[in-house]
């Protein structure tokens, strides 16, 4: 297992965990190459479709971000009732999460 792979899952698990404190189950798609990494669904019929990555700078996440704004994963533009993407960016340099619902 390469290094590359073991870090991208520990960012999944540890994003995984963040969507669990608030109820949601969680289940992630290991080595899937999908759109979704993980799909989060809540008690109250809210389903999240997130997809994680991680890039070394900001204008690397500015890119990425733009990108899943113009070409959801998904193909849906807007969030539905329920229905949302996420895109959830580990920024090395200043080792923050950003996240983008759409």
């Amino acid at each position: 297992m390469s290094n590359r792979y073991a870090s991208g899952r520990a960012f999944e698990w540890r994003r995984r965990d963040y969507y669990k404190t608030p109820g949601y189950f969680v289940v992630r798609s290991a080595g899937s190459k999908t759109a979704v990494d993980l799909v989060c669904l809540h008690p109250n019929g809210r389903v999240l479709a997130v997809q994680c990555k991680k890039v070394r700078t900001q204008a690397e996440a500015e890119r990425l971000i733009q990108d899943f704004k113009d070409a959801p994963p998904l193909g849906v533009a807007t969030s539905r009732a329920g229905f949302a993407q996420v895109i959830d960016i580990y920024v090395k340099a200043t080792r923050k999460v950003e996240s983008v619902i759409l």
